[in-house]
C-alpha cells in the first residue's frame, strides 16, 4: 500500500525556508481536515511532501473459536 503525504502551503518565505532549512509549514488545527472537512477544506493549499509504502502483516489468532472464517 502506498500513502501520499502532503504539507500546507503559505507564503513564498515559508517555501524558501522548507527548501533550504527544512522547515516546513504544520496545521495548527487539525479540524479544518477531519471536523470541518467541506466547509473548510478548499481553502486549504497543499503540496505533495513524497510517499511512504506500508507493508501490512495480520496475524489471526483464535478466529476458529470465535467462528470467523480467516480463509481468504
Amino acid at each position: 500500500m502506498v500513502v501520499t503525504c502532503w504539507r500546507p502551503c503559505r507564503t513564498i518565505c515559508d517555501e524558501i525556508k522548507a527548501f533550504f532549512l527544512g522547515a516546513t509549514t504544520q496545521l495548527t488545527d487539525d479540524s479544518i481536515v477531519f471536523g470541518k472537512a467541506w466547509d473548510s477544506r478548499h481553502q486549504l493549499v497543499t503540496k505533495a511532501s513524497g510517499q511512504v509504502r506500508l507493508r501490512i502483516t495480520v496475524i489471526q489468532r483464535f478466529f476458529g473459536d470465535q467462528h470467523v472464517d480467516g480463509s481468504s
